[in-house]
This record gives structure tokens, C-alpha cells and sequence, in this order.
């Protein structure tokens, strides 16, 4: 059972994780706002395809390990 919550713990730390990012890249940026703000945005759709990928790869395993289990 503790491997269900694995990968919803895993998809969380990614949010979080993200969210910290993001904020320390604000901080921390040595460009003008417009190219930070492109910058962060382009960063920010590549990791949020990568954690939507991520997420759907955990849905399907879960899925299919409750088929096994009811089958």
C-alpha cells in the first residue's frame, strides 16, 4: 500500500519543487523582467509537460494495479 502513495508523494515534491524554483530564479535573475519573465514561463511549460507526463505515467500504473487487484 505504500507504493500507492508513492508516486502522489513523488507528484507533489514536484510542485512544490517547481514552485521553489521559480520563486529563486525571481529572485536570483541577473536579466531585464521581460526575458526573465519568458524565460521562466518557457521553464515553466517544459517541467509542467514533464510533471503532467509524469502524473499520467503514476494514474495508469495505479489503474492498472486496481484492475489486477478486482480482476
Amino acid at each position: 500500500m505504500a507504493r500507492d502513495n508513492e508516486g502522489i508523494h513523488n507528484l507533489a515534491f514536484a510542485l512544490v519543487g517547481m514552485a521553489v524554483g521559480a520563486a529563486v530564479g525571481l529572485l536570483a535573475a541577473p536579466a531585464p523582467g521581460d526575458e526573465t519573465r519568458r524565460r521562466l514561463t518557457r521553464r515553466f511549460e517544459e517541467e509542467t509537460d514533464a510533471l503532467l507526463q509524469r502524473g499520467e505515467r503514476v494514474v495508469n500504473g495505479l489503474s492498472h494495479m486496481l484492475d489486477r487487484r478486482i480482476a
